[in-house]
């Protein structure tokens, strides 16, 4: 087992190469691009898996898939015809900082021919020029120019005026200006641009080292050591500091997956613990710290509240319906012939169409078929399961022997909810009903032929408004079988002592699904609260008991009356 795991963790290792230099040379007629690493270069076209070898435009994009890069630079201006600039970055699919995007500017449309080194360690990049260049003229890209660098001091501050100077020299003339100490080290290998006046030697020190992304630590004798920031060899890692970010809202992974790519090299991922482990120099570990800290929000939680009503009888349904539009305003009419499944927003439910619903229920012409509440967090997915489940028995042959078993089978609507909100209180619901009927038998086979209709819609709505969801009719057949004994058995004539009725029902499935936010502590607000819980009306006296409703009916006119009992003095 332990050598499967070796293997295992060996073959998740992500193998790569390192982009140590890139070279612009001047040819008479184009420009030379030169791509060198420590490693098989490969590449590829930025979107597609093949290799261009030819390519005609104004820019050139080339994905390094397995490369990493030791450059130190990522933008490189060479402002030499027909080459603008050359930049280097991480695409956003780059898994632990492997991967590189180079891309070629041209000052106007030209010819790009690309290829590889014989040792595989290089891409060459040829730009064609329509004019006939001076072999060496202009600065490559190594160089990126005349190198400037001027160092002053004054009262024990220093300024420094530096343009593409060697980072090593940079530090050696600082440190000999204000007479310090400074060690920098070899593996280092990059040129910086600073303009800085009257800074003391300390700050001075740092602030060149952040603005190269290196690390400076001060040693107890006083010496400052420098290295590269991505730790990749012992001198860089005794200069840098470990620490681990516990996440407490979000997952490790996501976390680490929100900041920017290029620092994929300084993250870790602590599972068991839910933490960003982190090694860097001081200053870069604050400011990934106060970024995690900024993306490790809560997300927001919505509860799901869903009543199920079906109506027995479509026309109390299309009554019901009407109480709907007539109350709350912005409901459609719904016209129970149409087999479509309908959406509309109807703001909160009126109390008139709740009551209507208690009294059909009461003359058994609707039932309550659920009433859930459930909380899911932000863009998560609730599934509401209304109908039954009907067990068949199934005939299984296996190995040339048949078997029987008892299989169910989902009779009923399907409810699948994902809501998600911003900033506002608006809540966008993803609504995905499926409704799945028993439409008959098989005669072959006897298993039951399922009849499914499905719809997908988004519907925004204020926390707190209810969306109805109609048009969702159940037909279902069943079949029961008589026979009289004995002679219902007899070959040839049994049948004449056999009968089989069959039985359809059908109604109406109305559903209304009201999405509420909750707070950070995950429960509804104190005033949404008590609009939900107003059949508990809260006194001097603690909470007294629920209402009572009386429901009167008159053709298509409800009345009722709430009463509601009193507490006992004293109590």
């Amino acid at each position: 087992m332990w050598l499967l795991g070796l293997i295992s963790a060996q073959a998740q290792a992500i193998v790569y190469c390192n982009i140590t230099d890139v070279r612009c040379d001047v040819l008479s007629n184009g420009i030379q691009v030169t791509v060198a690493s420590d490693g098989i270069l490969e590449y590829q076209h930025p979107t597609e898996q093949w290799q261009p070898r030819y390519w005609s435009g104004k820019s050139l994009t080339l994905l390094f898939p397995g490369a990493r890069s030791k450059f130190g630079r990522n933008f490189i201006d060479v402002s030499k015809f027909p080459v603008s600039f050359i930049q280097l970055s991480i695409p956003t699919t780059a898994q632990e900082g492997v991967g590189i995007l180079l891309t070629v500017s041209a000052m106007a449309n030209t010819d790009f021919r690309i290829s590889q080194a014989a040792n595989r360690q290089s891409v060459i990049i040829t730009v064609a020029s329509t004019r006939t260049l001076e072999k060496g003229a202009g600065a490559t890209a190594t160089s990126g120019g005349e190198a400037q660098l001027t160092v002053e001091t004054r009262n024990g501050t220093a300024s420094v005026h530096a343009v593409n100077a060697d980072v090593h020299e940079v530090f050696a003339r600082v440190a000999q200006a204000l007479n310090l100490d400074v060690a920098v080290d070899d593996g280092v290998d990059r040129r910086i641009s600073v303009f800085m006046a009257d800074v003391p030697g300390e700050d001075l020190l740092r602030a060149i080292a952040r603005a190269a992304g290196l690390a400076l630590v001060k040693t107890p004798d006083g010496t400052f050591m420098v290295s590269a920031g991505v730790v990749e060899d012992l001198a860089t890692y005794r200069l840098t500091e470990t620490r681990s970010f516990r996440m407490h809202n979000i997952q490790a992974s996501s976390a680490a997956q929100l900041l920017p790519t290029f620092i994929f090299p300084y993250l870790h991922q602590n599972k068991p613990q839910n933490a960003v482990v982190v090694t860097a120099q001081e200053d870069m570990l604050e400011k990934i710290e106060a970024d995690l800290r900024a993306i490790d929000k809560a997300p927001p939680q919505i509860m799901i509240e869903v009543l199920a009503v079906e109506f027995i009888d479509t026309r109390e349904a299309e009554r019901s319906l009407a109480l709907l539009h007539n109350t709350a305003g912005s409901a459609d009419t719904y016209d129970s012939t149409l087999g479509d499944i309908s959406y509309s927003t109807i703001g909160v439910l009126p109390e008139e169409f709740l009551a209507n619903v208690n009294w059909l229920k009461s003359k058994g012409k609707a039932v309550i078929k659920a009433q859930p509440k459930m909380a899911v967090l932000n863009g998560g997915q609730a599934r509401i399961f209304i109908g039954s489940t009907r067990f068949i028995e199934v005939e299984v042959s296996q190995w040339g022997s048949v078997s029987r078993r008892i299989q169910g089978v989902n009779v009923g609507v399907t409810l699948d909810i994902s809501p998600w909100t911003g900033e506002s209180r608006e809540i966008t619901t993803t609504i995905a009903p499926t409704v799945s009927n028993i439409s008959e038998l098989d005669s072959e086979t006897g298993l039951p032929v399922l009849s499914t209709r499905d719809a997908k819609t988004q519907v925004r709505a204020l926390s707190g408004e209810t969306i109805m969801i109609g048009g969702l009719s159940l037909e279902q057949a069943q079949v029961t079988s008589h026979k009289t004994k004995v002679l219902g058995d007899l070959p040839l004539i049994g049948k004449l002592f056999r009968r089989k009725a069959t039985q359809r029902t059908e109604s109406l499935l109305v559903i209304f699904v009201t999405p509420r936010l909750l707070d950070e502590r995950g429960r509804l607000p104190e005033a949404e609260r008590e609009s939900i819980h107003k059949r508990f009306l809260e006194s001097d006296h603690g909470w007294q008991e629920p209402a009572t409703i009386e429901v009167k009916r008159s053709g298509d006119r409800l009345s009722w009356r709430e009463t509601v009992a009193t507490p006992a003095s004293g109590s």
